[in-house]
């Protein structure tokens, strides 16, 4: 009675790797798939585990460049977000393009918008995305966490340019508060 209790889990557990092991077809593209989705997921408990600390974020970077017609960019250290114009252009009759601009924003906030770039697989993107014409507006984010840095640049913020950092543009314009959206300004 004894070794039928031992041998039964046993030869559960042999059923179980058999089958486990004949169903491995190396050539074949579920394989595959199933390896980019443990490689995914790994990578996604490696962001939210001790590389990414939301409770800390004095080591957080985060700068976003806007191209034609504006040259300008957000920079957030820590709370504060700061516009920085351009120096080359000169927008008469758009002051509010022209001033370099602070605000602070609550720790709450910031950490909020970490968590969603992680979350979002923002670190996850290529660096650089084409749209093949030859008139475009660049957008450029990077973003550096703790000892994690990504830069990533888009030819044309609306063609070719993932959603996710559009929309993160767009984030950042309304978190300054001063409507600073992208527009056709005279160059």
């Amino acid at each position: 009675m004894i070794r039928k209790k031992r041998i039964i889990p046993f030869i559960y557990f042999l059923m179980v790797k058999i089958i486990l092991v004949s169903c491995v077809d190396y050539g074949n593209k579920t394989n595959t798939i199933l390896n980019h989705s443990i490689t995914d997921t790994q990578k996604k408990e490696e962001a939210n585990s001790e590389n990414f600390d939301f409770n800390d974020i004095s080591n957080i970077k985060l700068t976003l460049s806007r191209g034609a017609f504006h040259w300008d960019s957000f920079q957030l250290i820590g709370n504060k977000l700061t516009y920085l114009p351009s120096k080359e252009n000169d927008f008469e009759g758009y002051p509010e393009y022209q001033k370099k601009s602070k605000v602070i924003l609550s720790d709450s906030i910031v950490k909020s918008l970490i968590k969603e770039i992680v979350e979002n697989d923002i670190l996850q993107l290529d660096t650089y995305y084409d749209n093949m014409t030859s008139c475009g507006s660049m957008l450029e984010v990077v973003i550096k966490i703790n000892t994690i840095e990504k830069k990533i640049s888009c030819k044309d913020f609306e063609k070719g340019c993932p959603e996710i950092l559009t929309n993160l543009e767009k984030k950042l314009i309304a978190l300054h508060g001063k409507n600073l959206k992208r527009i056709f300004l005279p160059g």
